[in-house]
């Protein structure tokens, strides 16, 4: 059973689902490994993001390119941190310097 346990944890965070609803988990179940001064570190970029995706800052087709890159990252083996931080920190920095819709995908 307890084996099952953790097969399944590890099963949420091998691949992002595409539902919205259940992103930020995935995502945090993706960063729950991540030593504390990581966490630390990663705390308010996060507090920052999720507001913005609960306040559905991101519309869907962001949202799905969003996923697509996750899952890429995740594919690619991508360090969680720094650089599923730095991705996150920079949506969170797109959409606090108010750049132009059409910047989305080269940002």
């Amino acid at each position: 059973m307890l084996s099952f346990d953790a097969f399944s944890q590890n099963q949420r965070t091998t691949r992002f689902t595409g539902d919205s609803t259940k992103f930020i988990g995935e995502l945090n179940g993706l960063l729950f490994g991540l030593s504390d001064n990581d966490q630390k570190l990663l705390k308010p970029i996060m507090t920052g993001f999720v507001q913005k995706w609960n306040e559905e800052t991101f519309d869907p087709a962001k949202k799905k390119f969003i996923y697509s890159l996750c899952n890429e990252m995740l594919k690619k083996k991508i360090r969680i941190f720094p650089d599923f931080f730095n991705y996150i920190n920079a949506l969170n920095v797109f959409v606090d310097s108010h750049q132009k819709e059409s910047n989305f995908r080269p940002w």
